[in-house]
């Protein structure tokens, strides 16, 4: 990409936004540099593990602080254009209104009425505007995110995801964002009226317009897929906007180049950490890195389903070193339902999301409707901030409440009923109504068979293989909960009478997992029917 803004130089991204980092004070590794083409970081000369890669000085992070020191600055643009302050715009805008967060809003918010003006390629003569510019220049295009689903037609988005929990996320977000955006505009509008009506800026200054929604999409989708949580450390500004958090995410230059990697095998080549003494991020290898190779980091422990929706993209393989899926099915029998999350992986992953699911159908067949349904909106997170709290805090889920009573590996059971008392028959049924209704959703997915297995093959189209590689793993957790759901009743079945038997239907899973969930829930729950064969 060349330089076009000035004329005066023909850096690079990359080379430009080094040169800033490094006069303000930071460092970048002269063994990095930046493949535009694919958009990768690659190792230009070998690296050894500790290496220091960057260290990106604090005046160089973009975080609600680094706005609030940009709008204290006096105004100094050309022809005296004037913005309302961004803070008091998102700050009126009430919270039980919006979808995105407010401190993604300010940020996004920010960076498009900079990106507007160096897409115009005006003169910047504000410092910050000149301070931002080289960082401007490595962001990703509008059309590099046309792989979220968001921007997918309709009818692609039901011929691909129909079946999957994500549809209807993805028609919650498009709405979401064009409301944000109108009531930032609405809230820009006022502000400026407002201030016109004092008489005391008028004659002085001329109000620009808010940015285009087309630039607040570009950064909105920015700011979802590179900020970084809590490395921006904390300020005053928390108040000023009405975060709750006491830290704030960050953007972080030349950082947030670096891709994704995550997976059975796959593990980060590097580590970044915030120094509590003057704020700056350091970059450091975590193993030797070789000439030609990407260096990457990871975005988490995230599911396919929020992958797609916050970067446009899928793993293949998203299985950690333990055998434990990232890819979440969420499983809800029907509206009225308490949502489930059901997991593949080791007995402590996969047992709370089978007892969980069977509560559901034993409360049905108990009659207690009526409190199940209290119960689904009293448990489950809705809403606009409970849905961001939980993105907040997916990698840290606690599952000693369902799963793991001790240090010791021994499992507690929610059921209130004594487990070694309970009747198998109505625990088979409610096994047969879970198995049922996993049925049921399975039956659901557009995108099957023949036509699934041809997108898994292919990335000639991505968004077909993105979509193939998301239901493949829904699909195959349903699977699993299946087979044990199979392999239980007929446990079950046998434990009461010795002499029944009982054929297992439906796709067997040849899997130790599904193994350890069956045997875990008979020795759990009906330790007392067990007998020694």
């Amino acid at each position: 990409m060349k330089n076009e803004d000035d004329g005066k130089d023909n850096l690079n991204p990359w080379s430009s936004t080094s040169k800033w980092i490094e006069s303000n004070g930071g460092y970048v590794n002269n063994s990095l540099n930046f493949h535009e083409p694919d958009r990768n970081v690659r190792v230009t000369s070998p690296i050894c593990s500790g290496t220091l890669l960057l260290r990106i000085p604090s005046q160089c992070l973009v975080t609600l602080p680094f706005i609030e020191r940009d709008e204290k600055l006096p105004s100094k643009q050309l022809d005296q254009i004037k913005r309302p302050s961004l803070f008091s715009v998102v700050h009126e805008i009430d919270r039980k209104e919006i979808y995105h967060e407010k401190e993604d809003l300010l940020l996004a918010l920010y960076l498009a009425c900079n990106m507007s003006q160096f897409r115009q390629r005006q003169q910047f003569s504000n410092v910050n505007e000149i301070h931002l510019k080289p960082y401007l220049s490595t962001l990703p295009t509008h059309s590099s995110f046309d792989n979220l689903p968001r921007r997918w037609p309709k009818d692609q988005l039901e011929i691909l995801l129909t079946g999957t929990s994500l549809l209807q996320r993805i028609q919650n977000e498009k709405c979401g964002l064009m409301n944000d955006y109108n009531l930032i505009v609405n809230s820009w509008k006022r502000h400026i009226i407002r201030a016109n009506s004092r008489g005391k800026d008028n004659e002085s200054y001329v109000y620009s317009d808010p940015p285009s929604f087309e630039t607040f999409d570009h950064m909105i989708a920015t700011v979802a897929s590179r900020v970084f949580s809590r490395l921006g450390g904390s300020d005053i500004a928390n108040k000023n906007v009405g975060c709750n958090q006491n830290e704030f995410d960050a953007m972080v230059p030349l950082l947030d180049l670096f891709n994704h990697k995550r997976g059975e095998v796959e593990k980060s080549d590097v580590r970044y950490v915030r120094s509590e003494t003057d704020g700056s991020v350091t970059v450091t290898a975590s193993r030797k890195l070789e000439i030609d190779s990407l260096p990457s980091i990871t975005y988490g422990a995230k599911g396919n389903s929020q992958l797609l929706l916050r970067y446009g993209f899928c793993l293949e393989a998203n299985i950690e070193p333990d055998g434990s899926s990232n890819d979440v099915l969420e499983f809800r029998p029907s509206p009225g339902h308490p949502l489930v999350e059901l997991r593949i992986g080791p007995k402590s992953y996969s047992y709370p999301g089978l007892v969980k699911g069977l509560e559901i159908f034993h409360k049905l067949s108990s009659g207690q409707t009526q409190s199940l349904d209290n119960k689904s909106f009293a448990d489950e997170e809705s809403g606009v901030e409970a849905f961001l709290n939980s993105c907040e805090i997916e990698d840290d889920l606690d599952f000693d409440v369902y799963g793991l009573d001790n240090e010791e590996g021994n499992f507690i059971d929610d059921n209130n009923m004594p487990l070694d008392e309970a009747i198998p028959e109505e625990e088979c049924r409610a096994l047969e109504d879970f198995l049922s209704a996993l049925q049921k959703l399975e039956s659901n997915y557009s995108l099957c068979g023949e036509e699934l297995e041809s997108y898994l093959r292919s990335k000639a189209c991505l968004r077909r293989y993105y979509s193939a590689l998301l239901v493949n793993s829904e699909l195959q957790t349903i699977h699993f909960y299946a087979q044990a759901t199979r392999s239980i009743i007929a446990r079950l079945l046998k434990l009461k009478n010795p002499k029944h038997e009982q054929k297992e239907g439906g796709l067997m899973l040849k899997n130790a997992l599904v193994d350890d969930l069956v045997t875990a829930f008979t020795q759990i729950r009906y330790p007392n029917l067990i007998t020694t064969n």
